[in-house]
């Protein structure tokens, strides 16, 4: 079965709990098939009671569909403290956040970046940097950006 066929069974459910589909993919532990369903509320967050309850929700779903025949296991996760970010909605929604940026073509002599994302809007964005010991904020061009993910603040 398709993912994209499986990402339409779930979807109301997801719906019906205001989270939205991160990632859908299969992966395999030695001779474990798993069904990986990464999941957030809008605003980035997720919470283990909701994936338990949305787990509980979509499996008998996924029983009655053609999946039924094969053995695999249902893991629905949050997407991850430093996940990646697919598309301009996740990059807006990530403003003030710390983000981490590998760029195609170097800014400031460099190809990777990480600091707070400033701003974001129609395909440009600016990220305020530490150099040394000052503050610095790089302005960037989507077309620019070869990978962008939330980065965590230690």
């Amino acid at each position: 079965m398709e993912l994209k066929a499986i990402e339409t069974l779930i979807l109301p459910v997801l719906e019906k709990h205001k989270c939205e589909l991160v990632e859908l993919r299969w992966t395999q532990e030695s001779s474990m098939k798993i069904l990986q369903c990464a999941v957030m509320f809008d605003d980035g967050t997720m919470d283990l009671d909701t994936c338990s309850l949305i787990s509980s929700e979509i499996s008998p779903i996924l029983d009655e569909s053609p999946l039924k025949d094969m053995t695999y296991y249902l893991e629905v996760c949050s997407p991850g403290a430093e996940r990646e970010l697919k598309d301009d909605v996740d990059i807006t929604r990530s403003v003030l956040k710390e983000v981490k940026i590998l760029f195609k073509h170097p800014i400031e002599k460099s190809l990777e970046w990480t600091g707070t994302l400033i701003s974001y809007k129609d395909g440009q964005g600016s990220i305020q940097v530490q150099i040394k010991s000052r503050k610095k904020v790089l302005k960037f061009d989507k077309d620019n950006i070869a990978k962008i993910r939330l980065a965590v603040k230690i």
